[in-house]
């Protein structure tokens, strides 16, 4: 009786520490999970900016219309929240220009210019200013980590009605060099280089990392720490 009575008094105390850490692990999540509600993401930032801006008020540099579209590849190390795009840019005619974020696998786009309201990440319709200024362009998306490009021009394409430039009066940053591109859609080809200084600019935000996996992680460890007290109590 003695022996059975003392292995009984083990297990109510084991069952009671187990009941105690499980109490103050869901007091701690608790408290976790209520300061990661409470966190808001960091203020959008310059992600990529193919230059730094130079000059503004030109009315003279790189064209964009409906047959040269102009691009700069740009590349991201981790998940990000894209909250604008934009440029230097001037408008020539009509009203409007459109922007364009497509996905890279080489130096340059694998589809054809004039396919490319059918290829793109996403894209924006916007008034260019005139004579030239440095413009933002709301856009909200998430892009993973990857090689974009971020690619302008004119003409019918996703309705816009307007034709541009891109003034070459800034200053190529070091991820800007060797980044730009063009189009000829008459000729259905893609060209690497062709232009310099031009201005392209993408803000956005790091997303942070889940709080849930960070959470499922504490309880796993948790988790398999009350079960080696149990263990250990009821040994």
């Amino acid at each position: 009786m003695t022996t059975q009575t003392r292995g009984n008094d083990q297990m109510e105390l084991a069952a009671h520490n187990t009941a105690h850490s499980t109490r103050r692990f869901s007091r701690f999540i608790s408290v976790i999970a209520a300061a990661c509600s409470c966190c808001v993401p960091l203020s959008a930032a310059t992600l990529y900016e193919s230059a730094t801006l130079g000059e503004t008020g030109s009315n003279t540099g790189f064209v964009l219309d409906s047959d040269q579209f102009l691009g700069s590849r740009f590349s991201l190390s981790r998940t990000s929240q894209i909250t604008a795009v934009g440029g230097h840019i001037d408008r020539r005619s009509g009203a409007t220009l459109w922007g364009a974020i497509v996905e890279m696998s080489d130096v340059l786009p694998t589809f054809e210019p004039a396919q490319i309201e059918a290829n793109v990440v996403a894209s924006v319709v916007f008034t260019a200013p005139d004579p030239s200024d440095d413009l933002l362009t709301p856009l909200s998306l998430v892009l993973g980590p990857g090689d974009y490009a971020l690619i302008f021009g004119g003409g019918a394409f996703f309705g816009a009605d307007g034709d541009g430039v891109m003034p070459s009066s800034n200053t190529d940053t070091a991820d800007g060099v060797g980044s730009y591109f063009f189009s000829i859609v008459a000729d259905n080809t893609w060209f690497n280089g062709g232009l310099s200084n031009a201005r392209f600019v993408v803000e956005g935000f790091v997303v942070p990392v889940p709080a849930a996996l960070w959470l499922l992680g504490s309880g796993l460890l948790a988790s398999a720490a009350i079960g080696r007290r149990r263990r250990a109590a009821t040994a």
